[in-house]
Parts: C-alpha cells; structure tokens; sequence
C-alpha cells in the first residue's frame, strides 16, 4: 500500500484559522516540515491528520501518552473514515507498522532499545543506545524504511526525555521524513542549543492558533483562571516554623563566624587573585562570595581585589541569605579540600545543616526544604478550598453548573469502614474529596466520582444508569450502598461495564444529573470529552505543563449546547507568609502560567500570558489571603462581564506578540525616581552655583583687600581667584556630584532599550535571521511604573521568537557568553558610564557577526567595544562584568511575555 484509499474526506467544515493553515500547507512543506503551535481545543489532531493525508504516503504518528495515541486513532476514524471500526492498514503497534502507524514516543524508544539489546550495544548515556548508526540502523529502523515511511508526525515532541530524543533524532536522520511538529506549549525557555535542537526536529515555526484567535471564532469559550489561597495546616506550618527558625540560627552562627572568616581568608583567592585568575574565572560565583563575606565582616578589600573586578568596595553586594547559601555551598560541598584547616569544622556544620534539613543530598537551601514543598503542595487546606469553590459555583450557578475536579490519587483507604464510621482525612485525592463534599457542599448538589477502579454515583442517576447500560448489551448491572450515605451508590466494575462507564457517566453529567464529578487526571485529564464543563478546580500536585495545559483545556472548550457558556479553571495553592514570596506553591503555579494565556484581573481588556494577571496578593497573611479569596469569589460569579472583557480585549489586537518585559528595580517608583533626582539635582546644582558665587564674590573681596597693595601682577590676580573657586566648588558641589551621578544612572530606559533593540535587529537582518523588510521594526514603550516593553513589530512567529529570545541575553545578567559588549560613555564630559552587556549566543557563536554587532550598537546606542572571553584578558573582562551586573540597579532578570495586540 503506497497511499491512503481513494474518498477519505473530512466531514466537517474547515475553521477558518484551520483553513488559513491548509491554504498555505504548500508553502509551509516546502522546507520538508510543518510545524504548528495550538491550545488544547484548536483541532491540532485534524489538521495534522490532514496533512498527512495530503502528502499521501505511508506516515507515522507519534504522540506522548496512550491516551492520546488512541484518541488519534479514534479522531482520524470517527472524523475522515467515519466508522468506529478501526482497518486493518492502520496499527497501534510500533512493532506491526502499517501503511498509518500509531505510537506513543515511549513505545518507539522501548522497541529500539529492544533491538539495541539483542545486539549488545552499549553507551555512557544508556547502554542501548551507542549502536544506533546509520549504516547498521536498529530491525525496527529497517522496518519503516522497508514501507515507504514518509512522513512522521510528531505531536508535543519537545517534551521527551534526552534518551527519547536521540532515538527520534536517529529515526528521522535515516528516514528523512516529512515532518509535522504539534505542540500546544513550544520550548521557548530553554538554551539556544536546545532551540536550536527543536527547530531542528519540527523545522522554523509556521502557523500559531493562539486562544483569543480561537475565542474570537467561538471554538473556545471565554474563560479565566482562579488562584485559591489556603494556609497551611497546624502541623504544615509547624514544620514551616521549625525550618524558618532553623535558618535563622544558621544565619546568625556562620554570618559573622570566626572559623570561615580564617578559611577565606587563608583561601588563594584572597591572598593572591593576579596569580589565580584563571580559577576565579571558573569559580566566579564563590569568588563573589568570598569577597561579600568578607566585606561584611568589615575586612579590608585590597585593590588587587577590586581593580580585578572593576567594583568599588562601597558597591560590593550586601551579604544575603542568597549569598551566605551560596558560600556554604562551595565551602561545604563543591571545594571543601580548598580549606585543608578547616575539615572538622566543615564536618560539624554539615552534621549541623543536614540535621535542621537545610542539607539536603547535595543541597543547600534556606528557602525550604522537601518536607515542606510536599507538606504545601498536597496540603489538606487545599480540601477546604474545594468545599468553597463548590459553594461558590453552585451559588452562582446552581443546577447548570457542571463541575469537573481533577486530582492524581484515588485514596480507597479514605473510604469509611466496615461499621460505616468515616475516616480521618489526611491525605488529597479523590475519595477524600468526595467524602469532605458530601458531608458540607450545599443541600441539592449532586456528587459523582468516576475513576479506573471505583465509581460513585447519586442515587437519582440509576434509572438512567440502568437504561444506558441495557442500550449497551449490559442488564445485570451491580451496585451497593455507599457505607453510611443512603444517597450514593458503588458501581461494581466487571470486565463489560468497565469498557463503557466512562462513556455513561459522562452522558450522565452532560445531562445535569450531576453536578460535580470528581475523578484522575489520568482518566479524565487526557483524552476525555465533556464539553459542558463551566467548572474545573485542578486539585493536581503531580504534573508537568503540558499535563496542566491538557486538564485546563477541559474547561474551555465550547458548548454546542450552550452558546452563552464561559469556563472557571480554579487552581489550588498552599501559601506561608513565613515564606518567600509565599513558598515552593506559589512558586510553581507561576512556572505553570507561562504557558496559559488569558484576560488581565487589573487590565481587563488585555490577554496575556504569565501569573501577574492574577494579581496575587502582596502579602501572604492571613488577611492578604483573606481579601484575595473574598475578591476572586466575587470575581468568579461575574460572567457575563468576563464575556465583555473578552470581547473587548480581542477587538484590541490582532495576534499574539512575544515582547521583553523589562522591570524597573529601583526603590522608589519610576516616576518618583526620575522626579526626585531631576528636582534635587536642579535644585542643588542652583543651590551650589549661587552659594559659590556669593562666597566666591565675598573671598575675592576680602583676599583683594587685604594684599590689594602685595598683588605684583595681573597672573597672580588670575591665580588667586582660580583657587577661590576651587575652594568653593569642593566645599558646595559636592552634593550636586552626587545628584548628577544618580540622575544619569536613572537615565530613560526605554529609549536605552530601544536602541539596543535596533542594534540587533539590523544585526540580526544582516545574517539572514531576519528578512529585510519595510514593515519589520522595533517597538519599545515605558509604562507609568518604568517598566520596558519591546516587541518587534511585522516578523514571523520565527523571527519574533530568536529576536525576544536574542534581546533577554542583552538585558538580563552576565552569565559566560563567547563576547561581551562594554559600553561606554561620558556624561556632560564629567562621569564616565560603563554598562556591560552579553552578546546573544546566535550572534556570538561568529567573531564576523559579533563584530558587527558592536558597530551597530556604536551607531544606534553609543561607544562600545566587544570583548572576545575566552582569553586572559577576555576573562577578566567577563569577571568585571558579572560583578558589575551582581552590583547592577537593573540585575533582576527580563521576561517574556505573550501579549494580544
């Protein structure tokens, strides 16, 4: 079989995003790939499908999860072939490929490694894996190539394991295939190395079907995402406590211990850096550390020290608990042979660290430790948050809410016991759950659990239950009394019923015969179809972010029952005022939220990505926890006005476009900032002139009469009035200096920026990075509160993608590019400015472009000179500059940002 069968067609209309897609399939293949970013419910699975089916050869389709795999198969049956009978020239089997293969990425790696084994090859990475070559390719390798596989599908592949990947790789360098790349989430976070790989892989991006564009056409429904907050439990915050005053002690013990202080002091580093710049260059961060140390300390600084650095000791970093971690680090566990006179007192504090739990395995860490990461993650406050989210729903929604409540464990233990007395709950999942919801959610709600193993249904479902299971062949079905509830039934699961259960009860719960339906993200997270879901809460802890995407994308999927309808996606979080920034929870939702795009709580006609549209609270307390709990309930129960702010959002833009986020870090406001120091530099600088001129008038005056009869000449007179202004100068001035330096550091960043942002686009058009282009430019703008927002305006997803990626590397601290860009400049012929800055690894991977660069930068922004790092003297030049940036007003890092304009 060479092609698909003759008649297969789609049997839908065409969205029109999908159709702007297949207009351009031409064009997009002419690089031999596709690749296409969409969210969860853009119909990704068809119009790869499509493809395929265009191409017309023999292709094969990988996807992350069995779940997926099947729905592939199950999509292109039901959709194209329109049968539920899957044919014989389709495969679910890597092993029995066929002319349409389907498989998951872990099946592939687990049949090479299999053939691998067989031959008794072997690597460092995975012992299977260093036969892989192209002259004596893997049975299964020869297999595909043997049928004419052309084409592979590859669907969210950027979220292999390293060994998955090689073997994909492999596969794709003998095949040389037509490759279509889905993914919902690209990798634009990680190295260019690593972009660079998955470019490589799924080729330049080609199309983005971004979720106000699929709004926009009524193919999602407009939704928000809500953070409920929680405190921990007595015992979770007891170990919070016992871990913060743990970490108080330490600090208190080794900030001014005598022990390190002579371990650093004895160190080669301190006692002579000239002779080891070469060590320091590849311990920077230790060295840094020693140095805040021992600053702090109030231990002199030699010069050796500071001209090596190019810092003043009056702008040393202040000693931090960051900076204390990282010290102990590399005293403790990186260099401990360094100290050869201090081994039984680094032996004590280790005993010390490891028994307080800010040792752990290879780990220091004052911020928290596993137990508390655990202990918040899976917090049993997060139980009570459920009940009110319930509460809050069914008030707002009553029967027409359709709930769905998502977690990763089923808990059977949490069910009562045999005298029907309910247990204590202790642990999250999905018994639990529904055991703390059936004692308190409001009268008149009606629960349901569906799981692999154990469904609970309402009483008032049977009927139906028992008609839909007859429909299905099935009339012997069994089910108990839930122990002590009158109201709920088990179902008990044969061989037969546990095939169409899902199917049943989903039809169940799209009736409204049940309101909230809680079960595993491994059943209903992945796969699974309910589209009247208004209602998500993710009681998940365990997951990555496609998994997180996958759940959410429950939610938002429109209704073709309900035109009218709008989807909540509730997220849980356990959150510590005794932590930074509230802890690890906190932490990793806002990870999460790169990936989710949605409208602004505070700007609320803008959709953009990342956790700052949730306006978390400041605080952490119990009343910031309080009044962001009150307000976001308010805030869910109003969606006809999240459908207007929808409305109104996507009427302001036209696509999504990435940009850099750049924060202004001083510490009073931008605008302050600016005003304080230009009102008082004027004012100071007047201050000073009138002053001086009073009393150089006034001096002149006095000096002229008293030796108005010794003055021999007209040069002595000179020479006698210079030194008066001197004088007065040095005795008013300096607090106009001063001023004047500060002022020039908050000098306009934006339009800084900007410049910056000009110098590598013209570079990065210049090495065919980017086209050259009329409607191509940079767009750089400051907000009220002087952060920076640049973009580049009329490129390709590509283009916008290597420019924002190139443009962080600029802004963000000095980590160890191939070149770095000093910059230079005088201010008023009186203060001389050093800024230094990282050449992008794109372009310094080339001397040729690297040098080009630094011209452009030297016309669009001012005097510079690149320096070439991996030299002596390039190394010390890098060591400046990290130290300048760790000391810099500006080190916080930028963000990227996705935002509908």
């Amino acid at each position: 079989m060479k092609n698909f069968p003759a008649g297969i067609r789609f049997k839908f209309e065409w969205r029109k995003y999908q159709q702007r897609v297949l207009d351009n399939l031409n064009l997009y293949l002419k690089d031999n790939h596709l690749h296409i970013i969409a969210p969860p419910g853009s119909g990704k699975t068809v119009l790869g499908l499509e493809a395929a089916l265009r191409i017309n050869k023999p292709t094969l389709i990988l996807a992350p999860t069995v779940a997926i795999k099947n729905q592939w198969i199950s999509r292109f049956c039901e959709l194209f072939l329109q049968t539920k009978r899957r044919p014989e020239w389709i495969s679910a089997n890597i092993k029995n490929p066929a002319f349409l293969t389907v498989a998951t990425y872990q099946a592939l790696y687990a049949a090479v490694r299999g053939n691998l084994q067989e031959n008794n090859s072997g690597t460092k990475d995975d012992p299977h894996l260093n036969g892989l070559t192209v002259s004596e390719p893997p049975q299964l390798i020869k297999s595909l190539k043997e049928i004419g596989m052309s084409v592979v599908v590859l669907d969210e592949a950027h979220h292999l394991r390293n060994e998955w990947w090689k073997c994909l790789s492999f596969m794709i360098d003998i095949l040389k295939p037509t490759t279509i790349g889905l993914t919902a989430t690209p990798p634009y976070d990680v190295s260019y190395n690593e972009w660079q790989r998955y470019i490589h892989l799924n080729g330049p991006v080609d199309e983005e079907i971004s979720v106000p564009e699929l709004v926009s056409e009524g193919d999602l429904c407009p939704h928000q995402d809500y953070v409920y907050i929680s405190k921990p439990c007595e015992e979770e915050q007891k170990l919070v406590n016992e871990h913060t005053k743990n970490v108080c002690e330490t600090i208190r013990e080794t900030v001014k211990n005598p022990e390190i202080t002579q371990a650093l002091l004895n160190h080669p580093f301190f006692i002579s850096p000239e002779d080891n710049i070469e060590k320091i260059y590849e311990r920077i961060e230790f060295y840094s550390a020693l140095l805040i140390y021992l600053n702090h300390q109030e231990i002199k600084i030699s010069n050796s020290h500071l001209n090596l650095i190019g810092v003043k000791e009056s702008r040393l970093p202040e000693l931090t608990d960051d900076w204390l971690e990282i010290l102990l680090s590399w005293y403790l566990l990186k260099i401990p042979g360094d100290f050869p006179g201090a081994k039984n007192h680094q032996q004590k504090l280790l005993k010390i660290l490891s028994e307080r739990r800010i040792l752990e395995g290879t780990v220091i860490s004052f911020r928290s430790n596993e137990n508390i990461v655990k202990a918040l993650g899976s917090s049993m406050s997060k139980i009570e948050s459920i009940t009110r989210i319930v509460e809050t729903e069914f008030v707002n929604l009553g029967q027409e809410l359709r709930m769905v409540i998502l977690t990763d464990y089923i808990r059977r233990e949490f069910l009562p016991d045999k005298d029907n007395k309910s247990k204590k709950l202790t642990k999250i999942g999905v018994i639990p759950i529904f055991e703390k919801l059936r004692k308190e959610a409001p009268s008149g709600i009606r629960l349901g659990v569906l799981t692999g193993s154990i469904v609970i249904l309402h009483k008032s479902v049977l009927e139906i239950l028992e008609k839909e299971a007859g429909n299905r062949g099935i009339d012997n079905l069994c089910f108990s009394q839930f122990p002590g509830e009158k109201d709920y039934l088990i179902i008990k699961l044969n061989a037969k019923i546990r095939n169409i259960i899902v199917q049943i009860v989903t039809k169940i719960f799209e009736s409204g015969r049940i309101e909230t339906l809680i079960g595993t993200k491994s059943l209903l997270g992945e796969g699974w179809d309910a589209p009247s879901i208004n209602s998500l809460i993710l009681a998940s802890f365990v997951g990555s972010f496609v998994s997180s995407n996958q759940m959410r994308g429950r939610a938002i999927r429109k209704d073709p029952a309900r035109d009218d309808k709008t989807g909540n996606i509730w997220h849980l979080v356990c959150a510590s005022g005794s932590l930074m920034h509230g802890g690890d929870d906190v932490d990793i939702l806002s990870r999460r939220f790169r990936a989710f795009t949605g409208i602004n709580y505070t700007k609320p006609f803008r959709i953009e990505n990342g956790i700052e549209r949730l306006d978390l609270p400041l605080l952490y307390d119990d009343n910031g926890i309080n009044s962001y709990n009150k307000k976001i309930a308010q805030y869910a129960g109003e969606r006809e006005k999240l459908k207007k702010s929808w409305i109104r959002a996507i009427e302001k833009g036209v696509s999504i476009k990435e940009e850099i986020k750049r924060p202004f870090e001083g510490k009073m406001s931008y605008h302050r900032t600016k005003t304080y120091y230009s009102r008082n530099t004027i004012k100071n600088l007047t201050y000073s002139l009138l002053s001086a001129l009073a009393s150089y008038s006034h001096l002149v005056m006095n000096v002229l009469n008293r030796i108005r009869h010794q003055i021999e000449s007209l040069s002595v007179m000179l020479n006698i009035l210079a030194a008066a202004g001197i004088a007065a100068f040095l005795l008013y001035g300096y607090k106009t200096v001063n001023l004047l330096r500060l002022y020039v550091k908050y000098r306009d960043i934006a339009k800084d920026t900007g410049k910056i942002a000009e110098a590598l686009l013209n570079t990065l058009i210049e090495m065919g990075e980017i086209r050259n282009e009329d409607n191509i430019s940079v767009n750089s703008i400051v907000a009220i509160d002087g952060t920076v927002n640049c973009r580049l305006s009329g490129g390709t997803l590509y283009e916008n993608s290597i420019f924002v990626k190139s443009l962080k590397e600029i802004l963000d601290p000095i980590d160890n590019p191939r070149y770095i860009i000093i910059r230079t400049g005088i201010f008023l012929n009186i203060f001389r400015q050093y800024d230094y800055h990282a050449v992008p690894e794109l372009i310094g991977k080339n001397k040729k472009w690297a040098e080009f660069f630094a011209q452009e930068w030297y016309y669009c922004v001012g005097r510079c000179r690149y320096i070439f790092t991996r030299t002596v003297h390039g190394r010390r030049a890098l060591l400046k500059a990290r130290m300048n940036s760790l000391s810099s007003e500006f080190r916080s890092k930028s963000e990227r940002k996705s935002v509908w304009k």
